[in-house]
């Protein structure tokens, strides 16, 4: 959220020379908001997951043996109720408390994620997935609202922040199938319908594995723009830090077969994640 305020909103307002109207008070208190529903949503996670937990990870179980269920509850309130006061502030200053919402919709899904959601054929994946897109969306939609003149401005230059959001969709997406999979044994016992145990593995490696290659040509797609308006510090920044990433995540998913491989792929797949959002900083200083 912070790299979208200061690579991709002041910079593309900056060319027009506007000065962002949302304050940056509201902005802290907006990405502080995000950051403590998402942290309640992991603790909720936690609380309700422990059977499963017990069968897929019982060496990285924290509630109920490091903190009590019961601490681990009033953590996850505490954290959800701050959240909502810290959204309360950049929903008034837009004009609209009403976006307060956001937030509650927000912890609402994560846990009916947590409680049922995960446990459903794809459901889960595309919850997830979807609160990962909004994540990105909130402060160009905030920045938008804050002056009404402003929304025309930033929406010329909304190619940019919807490629950032389709790659935050796409890549949670693949890694939410990369999990399942990994931890497929264990949910099965407990009676869950993930893609993996619904469909099968090999559907799902190809679902994974499709999403990994939209990004791959996606990204091929800007590249051949920047090559062309001769941004190949961008281009080349793509290829090493994303498409090559992609393609090896691609290779590792068709691979996979026990439990590690999944784990390896999951994890490669967060590196993916962090070489696209780390092309932000690329795009401010090459634009």
């Amino acid at each position: 959220m912070i790299l979208v305020k200061w690579c991709l909103i002041d910079t593309l307002l900056g060319f027009e020379n506007i000065i962002p109207a949302f304050s940056t008070l509201s902005f802290t208190l907006l990405v502080t908001s995000v950051v403590l529903v998402a942290a309640g949503g992991y603790v909720v996670n936690d609380y309700l997951d422990t059977d499963i937990d017990e069968l897929n990870k019982s060496d990285k179980i924290i509630v109920g043996n490091t903190i009590s269920k019961h601490a681990a509850w009033n953590i996850y309130v505490g954290l959800s109720l701050a959240g909502l006061l810290a959204a309360a502030l950049p929903a008034y200053e837009i004009g609209n408390v009403n976006y307060v919402l956001i937030q509650v919709i927000s912890g609402g899904l994560l846990w009916f994620y947590s409680y049922n959601y995960k446990r459903q054929l794809l459901i889960g994946n595309i919850v997830i997935a979807g609160l990962s897109a909004v994540v990105v969306f909130l402060p160009v939609y905030y920045e938008a609202m804050a002056e009404e003149k402003l929304y025309n401005i930033i929406s010329v230059n909304f190619f940019f922040v919807k490629a950032y959001t389709a790659f935050a969709f796409l890549t949670t997406f693949s890694r939410e199938l990369i999990k399942d999979m990994e931890d497929m044994e264990g949910d099965k016992i407990v009676g869950c319908r993930t893609f993996p145990i619904v469909a099968g593995i090999v559907p799902a490696k190809i679902m994974a594995i499709f999403f990994s290659l939209i990004v791959i040509a996606a990204v091929g797609y800007i590249q051949y723009y920047q090559y062309q308006s001769q941004d190949y510090i961008s281009m080349i920044y793509f290829l090493v830090a994303v498409q090559l990433p992609s393609l090896w995540l691609v290779i590792k998913t068709a691979r996979a077969k026990e439990k590690n491989d999944f784990c390896f792929a999951s994890r490669l797949s967060k590196l993916v994640m962090l070489g696209g959002i780390l092309s932000m900083l690329v795009f401010k200083y090459t634009l």
